[in-house]
């Protein structure tokens, strides 16, 4: 394998990188953004007051430059968004470079934010993938505050919502509540972590709400079972879905346009009469991958994905 190329520098992609490189491959590496964050911290952002901290400070404390890691590895960093990825001939086209061709691919493309075509939605609610998500949150916060106690809705329970939901509630910013789908928070996770974390919102004060959002709009959640729920800021986390460039590619995916990998984490062609000429293995959010024990899908935490590049 001559050219071995990962596109992505979060969790999974930044690992696989750095363990190549270490074992003496050289390696691009593709990211969108020149720096890694570390997103275990967002929820610290959310929630940190103006005075307490300025957005330099906080962008230092959870964001690092790629260059500085990956200083004196054979890594070579391409600093740019892709915008065609052609898996048979091995190409990868880009908004400013020339193509580039590989080898030996990684996806670790991640995940964006899946809306579900729920009307009013995505015009009315935050996310929280970024740091500048974190940011808006805490200045929608902030800001209400000066003038009343908010009330914070939190769509989705799975890991993200339920500790976004927590620590807005413990910090005293807000009145939180939490919707999710039923039955429980926190779906494909042990039972006893799931008793654990339910009595800790329930502790906290966080309101848990088991309905399906139908709805948005006018400050108002429409929810399918048991009514409406007023807000003033709505924040979305419930739910992912795999990147828009692995949408289209000749690979198996499920409903959620998510890979389908094979145990070493080597993409299936969408057809057996499909030869891929290249090597092609995916990793963290953008896969779609099972507990062989279960059969239940793995939750798409930083941890799984640092396990899976060192399998790849």
């Amino acid at each position: 394998m001559d050219n071995i190329t990962i596109l992505g520098t979060g969790f999974g992609g930044l690992r696989a990188a750095l363990l190549l490189a270490k074992k003496g491959k050289k390696v691009t590496l593709i990211g969108k953004n020149d720096y890694h964050t570390y997103h275990a911290l967002l929820y610290e952002v959310a929630v940190t007051t103006k005075e307490l901290a300025n957005y330099y400070n906080l962008k230092s404390i959870l964001s690092f430059p790629i260059q500085d890691l990956i200083a004196k590895l054979p890594i070579t960093f391409i600093h740019d968004e892709i915008t065609q990825l052609d898996i048979i001939n091995g190409d990868i086209h880009f908004s400013h470079h020339h193509p580039t061709q590989f080898d030996c691919l990684i996806i670790a493309l991640g995940s964006e934010t899946n809306y579900f075509n729920i009307p009013g939605l995505k015009e009315n609610s935050l996310g929280f993938k970024t740091i500048i998500d974190a940011l808006k949150i805490r200045d929608e916060l902030t800001s209400q505050l000066l003038r009343y106690k908010p009330k914070v809705i939190v769509g989705g329970g799975g890991a993200t919502g339920v500790e976004l939901a927590g620590e807005i509630q413990h910090s005293g910013l807000a009145d939180v509540t939490l919707v999710q789908s039923p039955p429980n928070i926190l779906l494909g996770f042990h039972q006893k972590l799931v008793e654990l974390a339910t009595k800790r919102l329930a502790d906290l004060g966080v309101k848990l709400v088991f309905d399906f959002i139908s709805e948005v709009q006018n400050k108002k959640v429409f929810l399918k079972n048991s009514g409406q729920l007023d807000f003033d800021i709505l924040i979305w986390t419930g739910g992912v879905q795999a990147n828009s460039l692995v949408k289209n590619l000749p690979l198996k995916g499920d409903e959620r346009g998510r890979i389908q990998v094979a145990k070493e984490m080597s993409c299936i062609p969408q057809t057996s009469d499909l030869q891929l000429t290249k090597k092609i293995y995916a990793i963290g959010d953008v896969v779609c991958f099972y507990n062989p024990l279960t059969g239940e899908s793995m939750p798409g935490l930083a941890s799984a994905a640092i396990q899976q590049a060192e399998v790849v």
